[in-house]
């Protein structure tokens, strides 16, 4: 009972250091990096005439199909809607109780290195601790969109507890708790799919062996397995493009120096690219410092050159030591199996574009092995040295709070994040022109223009910058500067064009002089997409300056197929018609924007002059005293030749 009770006083203990930690999120915003897309403005999360079964379809057959994750988003924006607070609470109540579920298991591992109860208590809080703390899990639990991580995580660490009870009191119920609890895990995320690999560590760890009978007693977990394989597309191919990666930010556009290298095959750039990713992880682990969203490519590739070649053979050279020594320390050899095995799926992700390249968050759950080795390390050491250890602890304990506070902190907004990343890596253009977008966002001009300069300054060959520079000169009617830089960005964007991007240089050719070019580019956005609107507009525009009032007409005639409600479409083509002396059409336009808006009196204007065009004098007297009435000032001779009082 005694026990009992400590652990629940060090499970609170671990509840309020947790949350003293992490309290700081609870202020975050949502950032504009996927919890737009994926929560709100998905509609199988947003919206509400959309039945909430949709989340059990959305990305089905993909590896990205997670339809427990977008339950909990579902149900909380039924709740409060766009909203962040609730999101971000129930992020770090999920990461609390991940916490305590560290901590009984720590409980029960221990036991297979000590007797002493009370070192096994003392060595689950430091374990649970430091899971806690660690500067890492700042990603997962502050980004609301990753409630993916920290939910896989709670049902993965249940079902490797009920793994433990089972091995323990030998009842198969828990084996079929797990088995249900690890599906869980999967439909929260995919990288749930890495605890079978556990359970059989875990057997490792307990001496069972491993036989025929030992997979026999796992057929529920291996059904699991296969069935979410299935769920994930990875048994049959659906031929379905996963679209729900990460968009915050291009993939980069230069290859660095080490991809360009000839010296090496694409296959032997790969495996070295693989031990770098590895490496960093776990280096990361130990040393937690410089956090961030991203840690660029080919900034990071760049930087060790021909010296990744080294770290293949480091890594060999920690797991052969690790190996050597299993007998001496097997708590070693254990947690880097344990780290490996946990941090596969993401080796096994393509590296292919920042995002995916070296995120924290894939360290949520792999991390557990260094920790607990380290801890089992300490335990050992507590008996020679009690002091130091405890000096060390508490001092690694301060250290890793302090870094995750001020992590919590860099989290605040997107512009907090991306401001971070540029501080560790100055001169990167993607990140500087991600930030121009999120002070766009919020108004800040200024804030805006600058970055998109420095953002150029530091990759001319980067086209983004361009188009959104191009814009706002625009916008600002430096035209000539906006042509500029539209060249630009077609020069360095070269493919993957939208029908916007040659309306919009369009426009700004037309706004200084150049009709003709204007013209073609108009005719290109169309040639892309023969359904956007605002190209039509434009160009029909351009052919009225050029006084090509048929060609006019045909684009008016296609703008109102799109919107037939439109009244200025007909006031438009009315003034075509007008212009090309075919008064009869002008009017049967000029009458429909009349039909649409009755108070406009300029229309009736429009109207009468066309009546009397056509020497249908009564009608354009009558349509000229309407438009008087509505308040319209006319031509004194005009209404001096219809007979009406000035």
């Amino acid at each position: 009972m005694e026990l009992l009770k400590k652990n629940i006083v060090l499970s609170v203990l671990l509840l309020l250091v947790t949350f003293g930690a992490y309290h700081q999120v609870l202020r975050n915003d949502f950032v504009d990096i996927d919890d737009q897309k994926l929560i709100l403005n998905n509609p199988a999360v947003s919206n509400p005439s959309i039945p909430i079964t949709r989340c059990l379809e959305w990305n089905l057959y993909r590896a990205h199909y997670k339809p427990i994750t977008a339950l909990t988003w579902r149900m909380e924006y039924m709740l409060v809607g766009d909203k962040p607070f609730l999101y971000h609470l129930n992020n770090l109540l999920l990461h609390i109780a991940n916490v305590i579920l560290v901590f009984f298991i720590g409980l029960k591992l221990l036991q297979r290195f000590f007797e002493d109860r009370k070192k096994i208590q003392l060595g689950a809080f430091i374990f649970a601790l430091l899971f806690s703390l660690h500067p890492l899990h700042v990603e997962s639990v502050a980004w609301a969109v990753e409630r993916k991580d920290v939910l896989f995580s709670f049902f993965y660490l249940g079902g490797w507890l009920t793994y433990l009870e089972y091995l323990q009191k030998k009842k198969y119920i828990w084996l079929l708790v797990t088995a249900i609890l690890y599906f869980l895990s999967m439909m929260s995320k995919s990288m749930g799919i890495t605890l079978i690999a556990v359970l059989f560590l875990t057997d490792i760890l307990y001496k069972r062996k491993i036989n025929f009978k030992l997979l026999i007693e796992k057929i529920p977990v291996f059904a699991i397995f296969l069935v979410s394989l299935h769920l994930f597309g990875l048994l049959f191919d659906f031929n379905s493009k996963d679209t729900a990666g990460l968009t915050f930010v291009a993939e980069a556009h230069q290859a660095s120096n080490f991809e360009t290298l000839n010296l090496f095959t694409p296959l032997v750039r790969r495996i070295v690219t693989i031990f770098l990713r590895f490496s960093f992880w776990l280096g990361h682990v130990f040393v937690p410092i410089k956090c961030a969203l991203i840690y660029p490519k080919k900034d990071i590739l760049d930087f060790f050159g021909k010296g990744m070649l080294i770290f293949p053979f480091l890594i060999g050279a920690v797991y052969l030591t690790a190996f050597f020594l299993r007998k001496k320390v097997p708590e070693i050899l254990w947690g880097l199996l344990f780290f490996w095995a946990t941090i596969s799926p993401a080796i096994a992700i393509s590296d292919s574009g920042t995002a995916v390249f070296l995120p924290d968050r894939y360290l949520y759950i792999p991390l557990i092995g260094v920790i607990f080795f380290l801890t089992v390390i300490a335990i050992k050491l507590y008996s020679k040295n009690k002091n130091l250890v405890l000096l060390v602890v508490g001092a690694v304990t301060i250290w890793f709070a302090v870094l995750t506070f001020k992590q919590v902190k860099v989290w605040e907004n997107t512009g907090t994040l991306w401001t971070r990343v540029i501080d560790l890596f100055s001169c990167n253009a993607e990140v500087i022109n991600a930030r121009a977008n999120y002070y766009k966002n919020i108004g800040e001009t200024e804030k805006a223009i600058a970055d998109l300069n420095d953002a150029i300054a530091c990759d001319s060959t980067l086209p983004q910058p361009y188009y959104g520079r191009a814009m706002y000169n625009f916008n600002s009617q430096n035209y000539a500067n906006a042509v500029n830089d539209f060249n630009n960005y077609v020069k360095y964007k070269r493919s993957g064009f939208n029908a916007e991007v040659f309306s919009n240089r369009g426009a700004a050719y037309f706004s200084i002089g150049e009709v003709e070019k204007a013209l073609i580019d108009y005719e290109r956005a169309i040639q892309l997409d023969s359904n956007f609107v605002n190209v039509y507009q434009n160009r029909a525009i351009a052919y009225k300056s050029l006084k090509k009032h048929n060609e006019a007409i045909g684009d008016w005639s296609k703008l109102i197929g799109f919107r037939p409600d439109n009244m200025p479409y007909y006031v438009e083509r009315g003034d075509a018609y007008f212009a090309s002396t075919d008064y009869k059409n002008a009017i049967i336009d000029y009458s429909k924007a009349i039909e649409l808006k009755p108070e406009n009196g300029g229309i009736y204007f429009k109207r009468s002059y066309a009546h009397y065009r056509s020497r249908s004098f009564t009608k354009a007297r009558n349509d000229a005293l309407k438009a008087k009435e509505l308040g319209m000032k006319m031509p004194a001779r005009y209404l001096k030749a219809l007979r009406i009082d000035t």
